[in-house]
């Protein structure tokens, strides 16, 4: 817990990557991406929000039906793939 933050995050890929650049990349599963938001939200609840790394039309559409509910502020950063 800093300045009244606690992070919490929800995995929608997963990466290998280091200095050298990004050695693979694996797409979560949309329903593995719902449970893990259901799970932040029901717990602490939710006061902000940062999309990062959307890597399928599939994903960008589920994040979109989890946040459509909300009135909390959303950050979308465009990330689509890492490199």
């Amino acid at each position: 817990l800093a300045l009244g933050v606690h992070g919490m995050s929800v995995l929608t890929a997963v990466t290998a990557q280091n200095s050298l650049g990004v050695q693979g990349a694996w797409e979560l599963p949309v329903d593995a991406v719902r449970a893990q938001y259901r799970s932040v939200v029901d717990d602490i609840g939710v006061q902000a929000v940062k999309t990062g790394m959307l890597a399928s039309a599939a994903l960008v559409e589920t994040v979109a039906e989890l946040l459509a509910g909300t009135d909390t502020p959303v950050v979308v950063d465009p990330v689509g793939v890492s490199k």
